[in-house]
């Protein structure tokens, strides 16, 4: 990955961390979103946070299924579009 990649997705982790942290203080802002995206940037900069995640058992038990079942719609539309 390239630097400039790697500096947008950590520039987009800190600002969605941030407000991911006004979100639990403010209950208009929908904080777990934020955290969300805070973490899917840290997954695609850094190789160990990613493995990490992958170990949890909130991981495995409720978002693992999601990542696959995209994954399995990705392919697909790869396929048809050959």
């Amino acid at each position: 990955m390239s630097n400039i990649k790697r500096i947008f997705y950590i520039i987009i982790a800190i600002l969605s961390f941030v407000i991911g942290v006004i979100g639990v203080v403010l209950p208009i802002i929908p904080a777990y979103i934020f955290f969300g995206i805070t973490v899917f940037s840290l997954m695609r900069v850094s190789k160990k946070f990613s493995a990490w995640i992958k170990s949890t058992k909130i991981y495995n038990e409720h978002i693992k299924k999601y990542v696959d079942k995209f994954i399995n719609w990705k392919d697909k539309k790869k396929d048809t579009l050959k």
